[in-house]
């Protein structure tokens, strides 16, 4: 829920909240808990001893990238992201480049014949249709011993994959070379690689055969990979809008950024600048800050953001899905939602009031100049809407129905409201804002004040769109 764009004059038109009057529920979120693999952080140079230990150098990379080397033509580095440390191999080049990133110093320094090194990474491009791979070889001195083992992943899209090869020793005392690649990474593109692990199993004799590690590493916290329970995209559908905000600023043949423009529901007006949209560490922020502001002869007290894909990207049909942190600050009114191209039907995938700390509210609108008229819903989660959560919507001819975390919370068909199939018989644009005060706010007693610790941020991970 927002104010509606104007594309001649900076000042949008008023619009109606949508107003949550049901009762709050008590539904509980599926929480997703993966086993992590142990880590450590000092080379390894001997032969391997447990089952479970993992042989990586500083595998959490606290050491930034010495225990690694890559192709000429590509930059490394180590980023923390959502809390995790992962490496980033950027293509540098204006040309294609397959890149390897590889263990500096062999990661088994001494195998022991009949034991499986089992070596694995999460990978994730920032642009889809790359193939990656790991691969790990056998070396007796500068001598490749052995055809290498190599296990590639098809990346059709920008999500976490994890990648894992098995090669068992024929003979004791030989190295392990360990390595990740891009094939023919597109230039100016980003690979993130996360979780690196090389581990031994099975006894040293020849006859045993042992299956990969039952524990696997989780996917990076608060990395793009989906909670448990996330539905999968719809049967026979395809990506057809992705946005990771992997890159260092907007991609603007994505998105409008709003400039200098206001609602008269709220109390901020949106600018497009850097301090109020922002993206870096594969995040898009919106920040709402407390800042005396003048714009067409309209001053207010605060400032925040405001994007949309008008005229760049629309669907009819469909499953629109965001990952995000909502910010819990009193008055703020976050939203993600759609707008019909040709029409004033609305759809708030995703709306929150900043005080509520686990309320979300799920709302569909014939029509915004009646907001009298609409069905809404609202829907806590089981933690806080500060924490990093997956808000879906699914339209098809005949229903619409909301999800977080892969838990159907709302459902409208077309056999419940009369203007389900003729209100939204149109194209819709995405729309992603952070209001500040305002309408919302005050309905459930959570308005702006200078009690409100600003900034206050809406923190995006991933915005996609599937086709039906």
């Amino acid at each position: 829920m927002g104010h509606e764009s104007s594309r001649r004059r900076p000042r949008p038109q008023l619009r109606r909240p949508a107003r949550a009057r049901r009762t709050l529920g008590t539904a509980v979120v599926a929480l997703l808990t993966v086993a992590g693999a142990a880590v450590v952080d000092t080379p390894v140079a001997g032969a391997a001893t447990g089952p479970s230990r993992n042989l990586v150098a500083d595998a959490s990379l606290k050491h930034g990238t010495h225990a690694w080397t890559v192709t000429k033509g590509a930059r490394m580095s180590v980023r923390r992201i959502h809390g995790r440390r992962m490496i980033v191999i950027r293509n540098v080049t204006n040309h294609r480049l397959t890149v390897d990133l590889n263990d500096r110093r062999n990661t088994v320094g001494r195998t022991v014949a009949g034991k499986t090194y089992v070596a694995s990474a999460w990978v994730r491009i920032a642009r889809p249709r790359v193939t990656a791979a790991v691969r790990e070889g056998a070396w007796r001195g500068s001598v490749s011993h052995s055809t290498p083992r190599v296990k590639s992943a098809w990346l059709r899209n920008s999500r976490w994959h994890r990648v894992t090869v098995k090669y068992r020793a024929t003979r004791s005392n030989d190295s392990i070379d360990f390595n990740v690649l891009a094939w023919k990474l597109p230039p100016r593109v980003n690979f993130y690689v996360s979780h690196l692990s090389l581990v031994a199993t099975g006894r040293p004799t020849t006859s045993v055969t042992v299956p990969a590690p039952s524990n696997p590493p989780a996917p990076p916290s608060g990395s793009p990979a989906p909670p448990s329970g996330s539905p999968a995209p719809p049967a026979g559908g395809k990506l057809v809008f992705d946005d990771e905000f992997s890159g260092s600023s907007v991609d603007r043949s994505k998105w409008n950024v709003r400039n200098d423009s206001w609602a008269s529901n709220e109390e901020s007006i949106v600018t497009s600048r850097s301090s109020n949209v922002s993206v870096g560490n594969g995040v898009l922020t919106i920040r709402a800050q407390r800042e005396r502001y003048t714009a067409y002869g309209t001053t207010r007290d605060y400032t925040s953001g405001y994007l949309d894909t008008i005229g760049l990207s629309s669907q009819k049909y469909g499953r629109w899905e965001m990952r995000a942190k909502l910010p819990t600050a009193k008055g703020m009114w976050p939203a993600f939602w759609l707008r019909g191209d040709h029409s004033a039907g609305e759809v708030d995938i995703l709306e929150a009031i900043g005080g509520l700390p686990q309320m979300t509210v799920q709302t569909v609108f014939p029509s915004t100049n009646d907001g009298s008229v609409k069905r809404s819903h609202a829907y806590n989660v089981s933690d806080t809407i500060g924490a990093w959560h997956v808000y879906g919507f699914t339209w098809t001819p005949t229903s619409m129905s909301w999800d977080i975390d892969g838990v159907t919370v709302f459902t409208v068909t077309s056999s419940d409201v009369a203007w389900e199939s003729s209100a939204f018989n149109d194209t819709m644009n995405i729309r992603l804002n952070l209001q500040v005060g305002g309408s919302m706010p005050k309905y459930f007693n959570e308005e702006v004040d200078t009690s409100t610790p600003l900034p206050a941020d809406y923190e995006i991970d991933y915005v996609r769109v599937y086709s039906l």
